[in-house]
Protein backbone atom coordinates (compact mmCIF):
# COMPACT_ATOMS: atom_id res chain seq x y z
CA UNK A 1 0.00 0.00 0.00
CA UNK A 2 1.00 3.62 -0.28
CA UNK A 3 1.28 3.98 3.49
CA UNK A 4 3.78 1.11 3.59
CA UNK A 5 5.74 2.63 0.70
CA UNK A 6 5.93 6.06 2.31
CA UNK A 7 6.93 4.60 5.65
CA UNK A 8 9.91 2.88 4.02
CA UNK A 9 11.09 5.94 2.05
CA UNK A 10 9.11 8.91 3.36
CA UNK A 11 11.18 11.96 2.48
CA UNK A 12 11.78 11.13 -1.17
CA UNK A 13 8.47 9.42 -1.87
CA UNK A 14 6.43 12.33 -0.50
CA UNK A 15 8.44 14.67 -2.69
CA UNK A 16 7.92 12.50 -5.74
CA UNK A 17 4.16 12.40 -5.57
CA UNK A 18 3.03 15.41 -3.55
CA UNK A 19 5.16 18.21 -4.99
CA UNK A 20 2.18 19.31 -7.05
CA UNK A 21 2.23 23.09 -6.91
CA UNK A 22 1.16 24.73 -10.18
CA UNK A 23 4.14 24.81 -12.53
CA UNK A 24 3.83 28.57 -13.15
CA UNK A 25 3.25 29.51 -9.52
CA UNK A 26 5.43 32.03 -7.78
CA UNK A 27 6.96 30.73 -4.59
CA UNK A 28 9.60 33.01 -3.14
CA UNK A 29 9.65 30.90 0.01
CA UNK A 30 10.28 27.65 -1.86
CA UNK A 31 13.70 26.23 -2.67
CA UNK A 32 12.72 25.19 -6.19
CA UNK A 33 9.72 25.64 -8.47
CA UNK A 34 9.79 22.25 -10.14
CA UNK A 35 11.14 18.78 -9.49
CA UNK A 36 11.89 16.29 -12.27
CA UNK A 37 12.37 12.63 -11.38
CA UNK A 38 13.93 10.31 -13.97
CA UNK A 39 14.69 6.63 -14.31
CA UNK A 40 15.86 4.12 -16.91
CA UNK A 41 14.66 0.52 -17.11
CA UNK A 42 16.79 -1.99 -19.00
CA UNK A 43 15.44 -5.19 -17.43
CA UNK A 44 12.39 -6.48 -15.62
CA UNK A 45 10.01 -5.13 -18.27
CA UNK A 46 8.97 -5.91 -21.83
CA UNK A 47 8.98 -2.20 -22.71
CA UNK A 48 12.28 -0.71 -21.45
CA UNK A 49 12.46 3.06 -21.65
CA UNK A 50 13.85 6.27 -20.28
CA UNK A 51 11.10 7.73 -18.11
CA UNK A 52 10.42 10.79 -16.04
CA UNK A 53 7.81 12.40 -13.83
CA UNK A 54 7.47 16.16 -13.37
CA UNK A 55 5.91 17.26 -10.10
CA UNK A 56 2.45 18.53 -11.00
CA UNK A 57 1.34 15.42 -12.86
CA UNK A 58 3.34 15.18 -16.12
CA UNK A 59 5.33 12.18 -17.32
CA UNK A 60 7.29 11.06 -20.38
CA UNK A 61 8.73 7.83 -21.75
CA UNK A 62 11.28 7.27 -24.52
CA UNK A 63 11.32 3.62 -25.53
CA UNK A 64 14.60 1.75 -25.96
CA UNK A 65 15.40 -0.78 -28.66
CA UNK A 66 16.16 -4.37 -27.74
CA UNK A 67 19.79 -3.91 -28.82
CA UNK A 68 20.09 -0.99 -26.37
CA UNK A 69 19.51 -3.24 -23.37
CA UNK A 70 20.71 -6.69 -24.45
CA UNK A 71 23.46 -8.19 -26.56
CA UNK A 72 26.98 -7.01 -27.43
CA UNK A 73 25.94 -3.39 -27.97
CA UNK A 74 23.83 -3.00 -24.83
CA UNK A 75 24.26 0.49 -23.37
CA UNK A 76 25.31 0.47 -19.69
CA UNK A 77 22.45 1.32 -17.36
CA UNK A 78 24.42 4.16 -15.74
CA UNK A 79 24.70 5.83 -19.15
CA UNK A 80 20.98 5.47 -19.79
CA UNK A 81 20.20 6.91 -16.36
CA UNK A 82 22.31 9.99 -17.09
CA UNK A 83 20.84 10.33 -20.59
CA UNK A 84 17.36 10.58 -19.06
CA UNK A 85 18.26 14.04 -17.73
CA UNK A 86 18.91 15.80 -21.07
CA UNK A 87 15.93 13.99 -22.60
CA UNK A 88 13.78 15.15 -19.70
CA UNK A 89 15.02 18.76 -19.72
CA UNK A 90 14.17 19.15 -23.41
CA UNK A 91 10.78 17.50 -22.92
CA UNK A 92 9.66 19.75 -20.04
CA UNK A 93 11.28 22.99 -21.28
CA UNK A 94 7.99 24.54 -22.41
CA UNK A 95 6.50 24.02 -18.94
CA UNK A 96 9.22 25.31 -16.66
CA UNK A 97 10.60 28.35 -18.56
CA UNK A 98 13.39 29.86 -16.43
CA UNK A 99 12.25 28.55 -13.06
CA UNK A 100 14.73 27.10 -10.55
CA UNK A 101 14.40 23.37 -10.19
CA UNK A 102 15.78 20.06 -9.02
CA UNK A 103 16.72 16.94 -10.96
CA UNK A 104 16.41 13.61 -9.18
CA UNK A 105 17.87 10.46 -10.73
CA UNK A 106 17.46 6.84 -9.73
CA UNK A 107 21.22 6.56 -10.26
CA UNK A 108 23.74 7.90 -7.74
CA UNK A 109 26.27 7.89 -10.60
CA UNK A 110 24.28 10.57 -12.42
CA UNK A 111 24.18 12.77 -9.34
CA UNK A 112 27.91 12.38 -8.75
CA UNK A 113 28.67 13.12 -12.39
CA UNK A 114 27.00 16.52 -12.19
CA UNK A 115 27.66 17.51 -8.58
CA UNK A 116 31.24 16.29 -8.27
CA UNK A 117 32.65 16.12 -11.82
CA UNK A 118 33.14 12.38 -11.38
CA UNK A 119 32.84 10.95 -14.88
CA UNK A 120 34.86 7.80 -15.44
CA UNK A 121 34.04 6.17 -18.77
CA UNK A 122 34.31 7.75 -22.19
CA UNK A 123 30.66 7.04 -22.94
CA UNK A 124 29.56 8.72 -19.72
CA UNK A 125 31.75 11.67 -20.63
CA UNK A 126 30.01 11.80 -24.02
CA UNK A 127 26.55 11.98 -22.40
CA UNK A 128 27.89 14.48 -19.86
CA UNK A 129 28.92 16.62 -22.83
CA UNK A 130 25.46 16.34 -24.40
CA UNK A 131 23.91 17.61 -21.19
CA UNK A 132 26.40 20.47 -20.91
CA UNK A 133 25.67 21.65 -24.46
CA UNK A 134 21.92 21.95 -23.95
CA UNK A 135 20.53 25.49 -23.76
CA UNK A 136 17.87 24.03 -21.47
CA UNK A 137 20.58 22.94 -19.05
CA UNK A 138 22.25 26.35 -19.17
CA UNK A 139 18.88 28.00 -18.47
CA UNK A 140 18.37 25.69 -15.48
CA UNK A 141 21.83 26.53 -14.11
CA UNK A 142 21.19 30.24 -14.39
CA UNK A 143 17.82 29.96 -12.67
CA UNK A 144 19.14 27.66 -9.94
CA UNK A 145 19.72 23.95 -10.40
CA UNK A 146 19.90 21.26 -7.73
CA UNK A 147 20.55 17.57 -8.23
CA UNK A 148 19.74 14.64 -5.99
CA UNK A 149 19.48 10.87 -5.77
CA UNK A 150 16.03 9.27 -5.50
CA UNK A 151 16.50 5.55 -5.33
CA UNK A 152 14.28 2.52 -5.75
CA UNK A 153 11.04 2.80 -3.84
CA UNK A 154 11.58 6.54 -3.44
CA UNK A 155 11.16 7.06 -7.19
CA UNK A 156 7.85 5.29 -7.92
CA UNK A 157 6.42 7.57 -10.61
CA UNK A 158 9.48 7.72 -12.87
CA UNK A 159 10.01 3.99 -12.31
CA UNK A 160 6.50 3.24 -13.56
CA UNK A 161 7.00 5.48 -16.61
CA UNK A 162 10.33 3.85 -17.50
CA UNK A 163 8.79 0.37 -17.31
CA UNK A 164 5.77 1.24 -19.43
CA UNK A 165 3.47 0.59 -16.49
CA UNK A 166 1.16 3.46 -17.34
CA UNK A 167 -1.89 1.83 -15.77
CA UNK A 168 -0.10 1.76 -12.41
CA UNK A 169 1.11 5.33 -12.88
CA UNK A 170 -2.41 6.52 -13.65
CA UNK A 171 -3.79 4.61 -10.67
CA UNK A 172 -1.23 6.11 -8.28
CA UNK A 173 -1.87 9.63 -9.58
CA UNK A 174 -5.61 9.14 -9.16
CA UNK A 175 -5.13 7.94 -5.58
CA UNK A 176 -3.07 11.02 -4.83
CA UNK A 177 -5.42 13.35 -6.70
CA UNK A 178 -2.82 14.71 -9.11
CA UNK A 179 -3.12 14.71 -12.93
CA UNK A 180 -1.47 12.06 -15.06
CA UNK A 181 -0.64 13.79 -18.34
CA UNK A 182 1.79 12.31 -20.87
CA UNK A 183 4.28 14.63 -22.53
CA UNK A 184 5.41 13.93 -26.08
CA UNK A 185 9.20 13.58 -26.30
CA UNK A 186 10.30 16.15 -28.92
CA UNK A 187 12.34 15.04 -31.96
CA UNK A 188 15.44 16.84 -30.66
CA UNK A 189 15.27 14.80 -27.46
CA UNK A 190 14.62 11.58 -29.37
CA UNK A 191 17.71 12.23 -31.48
CA UNK A 192 19.96 12.00 -28.41
CA UNK A 193 19.51 8.24 -28.07
CA UNK A 194 20.84 7.41 -31.59
CA UNK A 195 23.83 9.68 -30.91
CA UNK A 196 24.69 7.75 -27.76
CA UNK A 197 24.01 4.43 -29.49
CA UNK A 198 26.37 5.25 -32.36
CA UNK A 199 29.08 6.56 -30.02
CA UNK A 200 28.85 3.41 -27.92
CA UNK A 201 29.30 1.17 -30.94
CA UNK A 202 32.20 3.26 -32.21
CA UNK A 203 33.95 2.97 -28.83
CA UNK A 204 33.41 -0.79 -28.74
CA UNK A 205 34.83 -1.19 -32.22
CA UNK A 206 37.80 1.03 -31.37
CA UNK A 207 38.49 -0.94 -28.20
CA UNK A 208 38.42 -4.20 -30.14
CA UNK A 209 41.03 -2.78 -32.49
CA UNK A 210 43.15 -1.64 -29.52
CA UNK A 211 42.92 -5.07 -27.90
CA UNK A 212 43.92 -6.71 -31.16
CA UNK A 213 46.94 -4.41 -31.46
CA UNK A 214 47.95 -5.12 -27.87
CA UNK A 215 47.66 -8.85 -28.43
CA UNK A 216 50.13 -8.52 -31.30
CA UNK A 217 52.52 -6.54 -29.10
CA UNK A 218 51.87 -3.23 -30.75
CA UNK A 219 51.96 -0.17 -28.46
CA UNK A 220 48.75 1.74 -27.99
CA UNK A 221 48.49 4.89 -30.11
CA UNK A 222 49.71 8.07 -28.47
CA UNK A 223 47.29 10.62 -27.06
CA UNK A 224 48.37 14.23 -26.83
CA UNK A 225 51.96 13.15 -27.46
CA UNK A 226 51.96 10.54 -24.68
CA UNK A 227 51.82 6.77 -24.91
CA UNK A 228 49.05 4.86 -23.20
CA UNK A 229 45.28 5.25 -22.91
CA UNK A 230 43.68 8.69 -23.01
CA UNK A 231 43.01 10.37 -19.69
CA UNK A 232 39.71 11.97 -18.75
CA UNK A 233 39.63 15.73 -18.90
CA UNK A 234 36.60 17.31 -17.20
CA UNK A 235 34.35 19.23 -19.54
CA UNK A 236 34.97 22.96 -19.23
CA UNK A 237 31.31 23.80 -18.68
CA UNK A 238 31.58 22.53 -15.13
CA UNK A 239 34.80 24.37 -14.27
CA UNK A 240 32.55 27.22 -13.28
CA UNK A 241 35.04 29.71 -11.88
CA UNK A 242 37.33 29.88 -14.90
CA UNK A 243 35.48 28.98 -18.07
CA UNK A 244 31.79 29.91 -17.86
CA UNK A 245 29.40 32.25 -16.14
CA UNK A 246 27.10 29.43 -15.04
CA UNK A 247 26.60 28.98 -11.30
CA UNK A 248 27.55 25.53 -10.02
CA UNK A 249 24.97 22.84 -9.53
CA UNK A 250 24.30 21.99 -5.92
CA UNK A 251 23.57 18.63 -4.36
CA UNK A 252 20.87 18.97 -1.73
CA UNK A 253 18.12 17.12 0.04
CA UNK A 254 14.76 18.62 -0.88
CA UNK A 255 12.44 18.69 2.15
CA UNK A 256 9.01 17.32 1.31
CA UNK A 257 6.20 19.87 1.06
CA UNK A 258 3.46 19.76 3.65
CA UNK A 259 0.57 17.95 1.96
CA UNK A 260 -2.84 19.55 2.20
CA UNK A 261 -5.20 17.28 4.17
CA UNK A 262 -7.71 15.64 1.89
CA UNK A 263 -11.36 16.30 2.49
CA UNK A 264 -13.57 13.31 2.93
Amino acid sequence: TWLELLQRAPSIAFGAVLHNRPINASASDALVDFVLYTDAAASGTSTPALGGFLGGGFYFALHLEETDVAGPFAIPIAVLELLAWPVGLITIAHLVADLPGCLFSDSLTSTDAIAHDSVSSELMQFVYGILAELPEFEARCRAGLYVGHAYGEGNPMADAASRGNFALLSHLCAQLRVPCLRLEVPPRARALLPRVRNQHRALIQRNFVSLDREARCHPQPSHNGKDGPPTFTPLPCFVIATTTQLPPTREVEIPPPNPTPWSH
